[in-house]
């Protein structure tokens, strides 16, 4: 436990201040479903043009799904994300049309997930950032750095999926530091704890990290 106080610590002072942002809990869903496997960059003009064309959730379930697939076409996969939005929208929907998520900021945690998990096109990363950034929950989203940093780092198996790590790195990241460990990982996952040649030398987290030591030894570097 200290150890991973410390690596937040570090990823604070480094990265921080981390604040959550009380988002709205349905845009930030949509929001994730328009990331899954694309840069955040192109998810981002995606979801600003889905809310130019259709600026409420009752407006895009209106809409015929090919508008919002003309909408996000720059987050790729788009035939298929313009079906899940459209699918969720659905869903959510009141008696009067008007899509809303809001129910489950009364929900427990673990009730809250399993609902969202009900919804098309949701699965463990996007249900935990929706409840990380939304609600302010201590949930930990695992996306591919955070997988491949924390296996590094030792705090998971080496042989853990995304499915397996958001439990095990629940159990062991203190809830005030879930924030600051997700996001801080993240970047050190883009800017030197590469999939390939990470850069050790350059890693704020180097002298906490059993990759980085293992990879000393058989260099012969201290």
């Amino acid at each position: 436990m200290k150890s991973i106080r410390r690596i937040c610590r570090l990823l604070f002072v480094s990265f921080g201040p981390f604040q959550h942002h009380n988002q709205d809990p349905l845009d930030t869903l949509i929001r994730t479903i328009l990331s899954q496997n694309t840069a955040d960059l192109n998810s981002g003009r995606a979801f600003q043009n889905l809310k130019a064309a259709f600026p409420t959730w009752k407006e895009a379930r209106r809409a015929p799904r090919q508008s919002i697939e003309k909408a996000i076409a720059c987050a790729g996969l788009s035939k298929r994300k313009s079906l899940y939005i459209r699918q969720v929208i659905t869903a959510l929907s009141d008696s009067r049309g008007k899509p809303s998520l809001a129910r489950i900021r009364k929900m427990e945690t673990r009730q809250a997930r399993e609902f969202l998990f009900s919804l098309p096109g949701v699965g463990m990363k996007t249900a935990s950032c929706v409840l990380l950034f939304a609600l302010g929950r201590p949930v930990c989203p695992v996306d591919t750095h955070v997988l491949r940093v924390a296996k590094r780092l030792g705090a998971i198996p080496p042989d853990s999926t995304a499915e397996k790590a958001t439990p095990a790195l629940e159990a062991i990241v203190p809830p005030d530091c879930m924030l600051a460990f997700h996001l801080g990982l993240i970047q050190v996952g883009r800017t030197v704890c590469r999939p390939q040649r990470p850069r050790h030398e350059d890693c704020l987290l180097r002298d906490l990290c059993d990759f980085a030591a293992e990879s000393g030894r058989k260099t012969g570097r201290k």
